[in-house]
């Protein structure tokens, strides 16, 4: 909704937050979109790797107690 909300927005006054969402610096449209995913893809495998790096912590540390 963020996305959509600030694409549509700069549109109607000229200013981008982000130089990403500026479709007349990206390609397009469809270089807004890219970058989207891309970054949508990067948070959730970051997202990812630090739910399995707490859940191996909390394994470890629930072998440690309870031996």
């Amino acid at each position: 909704v963020y996305t959509a909300y600030s694409v549509i927005r700069g549109a109607l006054v000229g200013f981008y937050c982000y130089p990403f969402f500026n479709p007349a610096a990206v390609g397009g449209y469809g270089g807004v979109a890219l970058y989207c995913v891309v970054l949508l893809a990067v948070f959730v495998v970051l997202a990812l790797v630090i739910r399995a790096i707490g859940n191996a912590f909390n394994r470890r540390g629930t072998a440690v107690t309870s031996a």
